[in-house]
C-alpha cells in the first residue's frame, strides 16, 4: 500500500510507480487535478483510492488496461468528468 499527501504528491507522480504496486491511496490530496497515464502501467494494481480529491478533473484511459484493478474510490470527486460518460459507466 502506498499513501501520499499533498507534500510529496508531485514527487510520487513524477516518476514511474513500481509495477508490483497493488494499492495506492491519494485520498484527500487537494492539489491533484489529474492522474498520470503511467499509473495504468502498474499491471498489478488492484485498488486506487482517489476519494475526496475535489480538484481531480480527469482519469487516464490507461487505467482501463489495469487487468487486476478491482476497486477505484472516486467518492466526492466533484470536479471529475468521465470520458466514458456517467460515473457509473467507468469500466471498473
Amino acid at each position: 500500500l502506498f499513501r501520499s499527501s499533498d507534500a510529496d504528491l508531485a514527487v510520487v507522480l513524477a516518476g514511474p510507480l513500481p509495477v508490483s504496486l497493488k494499492k495506492i491511496s491519494l485520498r484527500s490530496c487537494k492539489g491533484i487535478t489529474c492522474v498520470p497515464e503511467s499509473l495504468g502501467q502498474s499491471t498489478s494494481l488492484q485498488e486506487i483510492d482517489l476519494g475526496y480529491c475535489a480538484g481531480l478533473v480527469s482519469l487516464p484511459e490507461s487505467l482501463g488496461e489495469c487487468a487486476d484493478l478491482q476497486m477505484i474510490d472516486l467518492s466526492c470527486c466533484t470536479g471529475l468528468v468521465s470520458s466514458w460518460g456517467e460515473a457509473e459507466a467507468f469500466p471498473w
